[in-house]
């Protein structure tokens, strides 16, 4: 799957890049100072947006990547609007995650496709202001679980699955600067899930394999892995998805052996790892309990998308217990998702 990279100001053992946050309104032509003297050319895109300020527009919903599609489903499940389309085939914008600054109300994306520049990008909630925030220096690698931390001051962070580091950026796409490499121990280099907790100010991940299922974290501002806990799954099922809600004091990951196995959806406190509890199971043999996980604070709600052999089901349950969990009717849907509530 895909990961992350870093830009300009960064250490002599870090590919160096960078590219400017740039308003959708201006043509752009000119080439950005990379160190990698790769420029960052402007990008065609096409999007769902107008002139409408944010508070005009239902900007609340689950935010679902597909390959060069971000779309904005409601929150009640029975509707959808397309937020962004990317110009251009293979964009695998559902490779690099979603991720919501809800102080600025911006859409932060991961554009990788096959064969062009790979980039973060952002837009208002509304879909307006469309624009490039970082270009890649290391074209030839993937880069996903893509944060961002949207207090002041606070920065843009991403994995690189290539080369197992975790980089991080300013919001205009500069200073970037690695914060950890790290060795097979704490990543496995197929299945990392990487999430911020903001109460304790730490990156925090599972490295998805079955020998050593345990979160681990570092500062914000980088240092040495530590681990957390062993989390609990079934005898030969690796930890999955993952995701942190440090308010309510609730982790929530996946665990599955492979596609074509049964497998579950669970939820501990926050760090301990105590009072475990399934909130969904999958059918015998069949599937992904929770490809996609995402928090809803607001609502207390945990979103995930539930995968098996003949499709896919955006559901939802109660944030605090596992409880109430209920299938929405959006369905075929497979990509990263984030959530916007107020």
């Amino acid at each position: 799957s895909a990961a992350q990279s870093s830009s300009a100001a960064q250490s002599s053992s870090a590919a160096q890049s960078s590219s400017v946050a740039q308003s959708s309104s201006v043509a752009q032509s000119s080439s950005v100072a990379q160190s990698s003297s790769m420029s960052a050319s402007s990008a065609s895109s096409s999007v769902a947006s107008s002139s409408s300020s944010v508070s005009s527009v239902e900007v609340r919903g689950v935010y679902v990547a597909q390959d060069t599609v971000i779309l904005r489903l409601d929150l009640a499940g029975s509707g959808w609007t397309t937020f962004y389309t990317r110009t251009g085939a293979d964009g695998n914008i559902h490779t690099g995650g979603l991720a919501i600054d809800a102080t600025a109300k911006k859409l932060y994306w991961i554009e990788q496709p096959t064969s062009g520049t790979k980039k973060i990008r952002r837009a208002d909630l509304s879909g307006a202001n469309v624009e490039d925030v970082h270009v890649f220096a290391t074209q030839a690698n993937w880069f996903k679980s893509l944060c961002v931390d949207p207090r002041a001051g606070g920065k843009i962070y991403w994995w690189n699955g290539s080369d197992r580091k975790i980089y991080a950026c300013d919001k205009d796409g500069s200073n970037a600067s690695v914060l950890v490499t790290a060795s097979s121990t704490y990543f496995d280099i197929a299945a990392v899930n990487m999430t911020l907790d903001l109460v304790n100010d730490r990156i925090v991940w599972t490295n998805g394999s079955l020998a050593r299922n345990k979160v681990y974290y570092i500062p914000l501002t980088g240092g040495t892995e530590t681990a957390i806990v062993t989390i609990t799954t079934t005898t030969g099922w690796a930890p999955g998805k993952f995701a942190v809600n440090p308010a309510t004091g609730k982790m929530y990951w996946a665990a599955y052996f492979n596609d074509d196995n049964d497998g579950d959806f669970r939820m501990a406190d926050y760090p301990s790892g105590a009072n475990m509890y399934i909130i969904d199971g999958n059918e015998a043999g069949s599937g992904r309990p929770a490809e996609q996980i995402a928090c809803d604070p607001v609502a207390d709600r945990i979103w995930f998308i539930h995968v098996t052999k003949t499709g896919s089901t955006l559901k939802y349950a109660n944030g605090s217990d596992g409880s109430g969990v209920t299938a929405t009717t959006h369905t075929g849907y497979w990509g990263a998702i984030a959530v916007y509530n107020e």
